[in-house]
């Protein structure tokens, strides 16, 4: 994550200071350059605040305060487990036994059709999704009838939606797609998300070892982690076409629509799901 510095709304200091259009485009540009550099070093930025000094120095120090952002390795990531597992054990004594639904574990199924529009030029990913997701879909509601639990769950955690300080005190971040879902699909997510950023294997099998210190996984927990990371595959792609409406293809500038496919359907298949 990157450092935080302070200021202004850059609206109320182009206000303040009178400035053209000219000077507002110069502006927007070297904070979309700011960001663009913070992203491709797969960091968090929150570029709203900025202004006067603060934009220059951002904008100025942004690759070094990148450079010398707090990285992940894997003594942080079992860390990172040991607390998550916590969080999940809260909000397992905060439900104080109530029963939970499958229904936001299975809400993927609201971004399919923005999902075929999105794949609209590629008739295999048009034949094969549908089948994927209803199967999936089936196969997640099944899971009840096993040693599966169900929790409060984040629904969204991956190696960007944690902030770790210098003194190593570690934070959760983005928890506004939290609801109730498999605890094991939660963590999954988090051991997915290195794939997909490119990091090391090494620090989703230590962040589910940290995890274990607390909370030991089921057998069938076990048993079905393949479907887990099908899932976050598929709930990411799925999301990814309906945001698509709004904000465009960005996420695609991490992995792109064959390298999602080829990742989907090849653990697809010998799942049943395809």
């Amino acid at each position: 994550v990157t450092e935080y510095i302070d200021g202004v709304h850059l609206d109320t200091y182009c206000d303040a200071h009178q400035l053209g259009l000219e000077e507002r485009l110069r502006y927007f540009l070297q904070i979309c350059a700011a960001v663009d550099e913070a992203h491709r070093h797969h960091k968090k930025t929150a570029c709203h605040a900025f202004g006067g000094e603060g934009l220059r120095n951002c904008v100025e120090a942004g690759s070094d305060t990148i450079e010398h952002a707090i990285e992940l390795d894997e003594a942080t990531a079992e860390r990172i487990g040991e607390l998550f597992a916590k969080m999940h054990l809260l909000g397992l004594e905060y439900a104080a036994g109530r029963e939970f639904a499958t229904d936001d574990a299975i809400s993927f199924n609201v971004n399919v059709p923005a999902l075929l529009d999105f794949v609209y030029d590629r008739p295999d990913d048009l034949r094969d999704y549908p089948i994927i997701a209803q199967r999936l879909t089936d196969r997640l509601i099944s899971l009840r009838r096993e040693d599966v639990p169900l929790g409060v769950c984040h629904r969204d955690f991956h190696p960007s939606n944690v902030h770790v300080t210098d003194d190593r005190q570690i934070t959760f971040l983005d928890f506004d797609a939290a609801g109730e879902d498999y605890l094991m699909q939660d963590v999954k997510n988090f051991v997915w998300g290195n794939l997909f950023y490119g990091y090391s294997p090494s620090y989703g099998t230590a962040f589910e070892r940290g995890y274990q210190r607390v909370r030991t996984f089921t057998s069938a927990e076990v048993r079905h982690g393949e479907l887990f990371l099908l899932a976050k595959a598929f709930r990411l792609i799925a999301g990814m076409a309906h945001s698509s409406v709004s904000v465009g293809r960005g996420t695609l500038r991490f992995r792109n629509l064959d390298w999602l496919a080829e990742y989907i359907k090849s653990r697809a298949r010998p799942l049943g799901l395809l």
